[in-house]
């Protein structure tokens, strides 16, 4: 019930959509370049986008509400439910958020989904790292200078010993303009941190 109450991996996605539509980072790179033109990107009102969500779970649902009430056309995907096809989510959508575990679905966006997609699209990842292919996903970006992606976790990150200096992903981050990283920010609301706290203790005194 408490998790239910937790909002802020939903918030971070809803962000990085706004961002994504209103291309803010882009044109707040012309202005540090000394370049005022607010006609150098097309940009649109809400209803005029179709965001395609992947996975119909807590986050999916949450955010899925969020949309709507923003007037956004949405369009979800979850395998356990196959309401609507992937391929026409991937095919049509001007901006994909995930919303799956990395369990079963390692790789899920990879080379040939990507292909489907927009060449403009805005690819947002808050769920794991590890569903989607890094690699591609480079390649996917340098071919298409307008596409771009906004991810909060990366493949790995729960190790120790990754080496954030010399981690491709973060690497092509530094040299180009069209991929965003927060490091794993989604869960970490005073909220969500007290709520989650409390389900730790709750398990823990129920065990005894």
């Amino acid at each position: 019930f408490l998790k239910k109450k937790i909002y802020s991996t939903a918030e971070l996605s809803l962000t990085f959509i706004l961002m994504a539509v209103k291309k803010v980072n882009q044109f707040n790179e012309l202005t540090k370049n000394f370049f005022w033109n607010r006609y150098e990107y097309e940009i649109n009102e809400f209803d005029n986008y179709k965001i395609g969500i992947i996975g119909n779970g807590r986050v999916g649902r949450i955010l899925s509400k969020q949309l709507k009430l923003l007037r956004f056309n949405v369009v979800k995907y979850d395998k356990h439910e196959n309401k609507k096809s992937l391929y026409n989510l991937l095919k049509s959508s001007d901006v994909i958020s995930i919303h799956i575990p990395a369990k079963n679905n390692k790789n899920f966006i990879n080379k040939d989904k990507l292909e489907i997609c927009k060449k403009d699209v805005s690819i947002i990842n808050t769920s794991r790292g590890e569903v989607i292919n890094e690699k591609d996903l480079i390649n996917f970006l340098k071919k298409n200078k307008y596409a771009n992606a906004f991810i909060d976790v990366i493949n790995n990150e729960q190790r120790r010993i990754m080496n954030i200096k010399n981690n491709k992903i973060i690497l092509y981050q530094k040299k180009n303009k069209n991929l965003f990283i927060t490091p794993h920010i989604g869960g970490v609301s005073l909220k969500a941190r007290q709520i989650t706290q409390d389900l730790i203790v709750n398990k823990f005194l129920n065990k005894m």
